[in-house]
């Protein structure tokens, strides 16, 4: 169980800083955004709390999550940008949980 733990955390201590100081976006009940505005980056955690796999749809306009208008990259999954919003198809494990960084490209920062 430990090693299943430390295992867990890894990802967290990677980006504790957007946990400790960024700014909370609540982009709906279970997914939620954690933006260093500073940094022109933000990361994006998705949950299902089902007993079965599902598909979701994930759309916000980056000023809803602290960010500037402009292009974006976002780490972990293949999206769509028209303008200033994004367009994302999820796929969340039964029980899971999703991660996604979001990134603005050097032009905006």
């Amino acid at each position: 169980v430990w090693e299943a733990e430390k295992k867990a955390m890894q990802p967290y201590r990677s980006l504790k800083r957007f946990y400790a100081q960024g700014v909370f976006y609540g982009l709906e009940e279970m997914t939620h955004a954690h933006t260093l505005p500073e940094l022109g980056e933000s990361v994006i955690n998705a949950f299902n709390l089902d007993e079965a796999p599902v598909t979701k749809p994930v759309r916000f306009r980056l000023g809803e999550i602290g960010l500037p208008p402009g292009s974006v990259r976002i780490d972990g999954v293949t999206f769509q940008q028209d303008g200033d919003e994004i367009a994302i198809e999820l796929a969340i494990p039964a029980r899971g949980h999703r991660l996604l960084r979001v990134r603005a490209t050097a032009a905006q920062r």
